[in-house]
């Protein structure tokens, strides 16, 4: 006996195939306790590996490489930190994981830098210390964002 594709068995296939295109349906809708967790990869002694603050979100998606949104700015000694959600990537790797972001810190002269985190639309505030090996990395709301070491 042959198998045979039927026209509703092949619109079942093409609609699992595109589960992971950008959609609100398929993004998690935010539990209470959403935050991010932030880290910050120290390059080794002697390297020129980069620094890197890597950050994650609360949430399980249905693919594992989620674009958590970031964006990172200056001023003087203050960074603006700010989570605005996650994108849905263009090709799923699927497993299931939270969004994920990298942002170069390399370009950060080292010194003592105040933190304002928004993650959205909810408030923190912390320091980052790129003077120190390891460089240390506090969080004053964990509710909001937390230290993942």
């Amino acid at each position: 006996m042959k198998n045979k594709i039927t026209p509703a068995l092949l619109g079942l296939l093409l609609a699992g195939a595109t589960s992971c295109k950008e959609s609100s349906d398929n993004e998690p809708k935010p539990s209470s306790n959403y935050r991010v967790f932030l880290s910050v990869k120290s390059p080794a002694p002697g390297t020129t590996s980069p620094r890197e603050l890597r950050s994650t979100d609360s949430e399980e998606y249905s693919c594992a490489n989620y674009e958590l949104l970031t964006t990172l700015q200056r001023q003087g000694n203050t960074l603006r930190l700010d989570y605005t959600g996650a994108k849905a990537p263009e090709i799923c790797l699927t497993a299931l994981g939270p969004a994920f972001s990298l942002t170069s810190l390399q370009e950060l002269p080292a010194q003592r830098y105040d933190l304002h985190i928004t993650v959205k639309g909810r408030h923190t505030t912390g320091v980052l210390d790129l003077t120190t090996s390891p460089i240390q990395l506090s969080i004053a709301d964990t509710t909001v964002a937390a230290v993942r070491p």
